[in-house]
């Protein structure tokens, strides 16, 4: 590592190089990538920190029905997560749901919801007033259960946190999705990680964003099918929107036209404090258009960039940028997702 010292900065600003790559990114605008990608960071904090901020329990199905039917007010976060309860246990849950006003989060990630386990949860859930959190993660959700969500997330008023990671939305469910979010000001955060979204689902979502119909702050679109007419939209959100202010692209198709496009947005956005766009296909050329668009923005604080092909050049375009934007303190360039913490005003390359 070397070090450069910038001087006239009041807080630390770094770069995370690694000057080699992995194999040539296969993945198209319409197939998905093959073999598991690597966790994104930002989900990894984002379920972290909601891992922190709650005592999550775990407890017998019977057990947690009950005391459900009973408002205990010492359950306030369940979790049934990988346990295969299925769309039977999920009926039996349901039940203790009905007339809740205690629970405020609820972890079912991989339990094998369908059709029939989402009709009963979200039924359960119509007079379950208190919950924020609800976790419904690698699960058998396609449109005609995100249908039913969506029916649900019309009357709801309270949910703040709605992950669906690892499902089968596509953009059909997403359509669903964003009918059954007009006018919600409640949610803030959206988790549509692995659902083999496109371009126009994504153009659908931003879409309703751009009218000011949600409040979302915190949007997950790592490892879907998003290329450069989606991230043209996302282009879009990041100059007409003031809430966002975490958006995770990586692991999709944007390549540099997408980069270019995003550089737009990032001209003028006034919120976005954290994005994420690794394992783009992002080159040089993209690495230059992103930097352009960097030096008229003064509120992003972290941008993620390893496993793309930024070389050296690149590199420099984004090193020269950093020097003028007052408010980016991390640019990572890494294949891995290290944290680096200086207490210094350095460069790290």
């Amino acid at each position: 590592h070397t070090h450069t010292q910038i001087p006239h900065k009041a807080h630390t600003q770094k770069i995370h190089t690694n000057h080699t790559h992995p194999p040539a990114h296969t993945h198209t605008k319409h197939t998905k990538h093959t073999g598991a990608p690597p966790l994104s960071p930002v989900h990894a904090r984002v379920h972290a920190l909601s891992s922190m901020a709650f005592k999550w329990q775990s407890s017998p199905l019977d057990e947690a029905v009950a005391r459900l039917k009973a408002n205990d007010s010492t359950l306030a976060h369940l979790e049934f997560a990988g346990q295969s309860i299925g769309d039977e246990g999920v009926g039996r849950l349901a039940v203790g749901l009905r007339g809740n006003t205690t629970l405020r989060a609820l972890l079912l990630e991989g339990n094998g919801i369908g059709y029939e386990g989402m009709t009963l949860l979200m039924n359960g859930l119509r007079r379950c007033t208190a919950l924020e959190l609800l976790y419904l993660g690698d699960n058998n959700i396609g449109p005609a259960e995100v249908g039913l969500l969506a029916d649900w997330l019309r009357e709801n008023s309270s949910l703040k946190v709605l992950h669906l990671e690892e499902n089968l939305i596509g953009d059909e469910g997403l359509e669903q999705l964003v009918n059954g979010l007009q006018g919600n000001k409640t949610l803030h955060e959206l988790n549509l990680i692995g659902n083999e979204i496109e371009d126009d689902g994504v153009g659908l979502l931003a879409d309703t964003i751009l009218r000011g119909n949600t409040a979302i702050k915190t949007l997950l679109l790592y490892d879907n099918e998003i290329g450069f007419e989606g991230a043209g939209r996302m282009s879009d959100v990041l100059g007409g929107h003031t809430a966002l202010e975490s958006l995770d692209l990586g692991w999709n198709a944007i390549r540099d036209h997408g980069a270019r496009l995003l550089s737009n947005g990032l001209r003028s956005n006034t919120s976005l404090k954290e994005l994420n766009l690794c394992y783009n296909s992002i080159g040089d050329d993209g690495a230059k258009w992103l930097a352009d668009g960097l030096r008229f923005n003064s509120v992003l604080k972290k941008l993620i960039l390893g496993g793309n092909k930024i070389g050296d050049e690149g590199a420099r375009c984004l090193g020269d940028a950093l020097r003028s934007i007052s408010a980016l303190e991390e640019l990572d360039l890494a294949q891995d997702y290290n944290i680096l913490k200086t207490d210094s005003e350095t460069i790290w390359c």
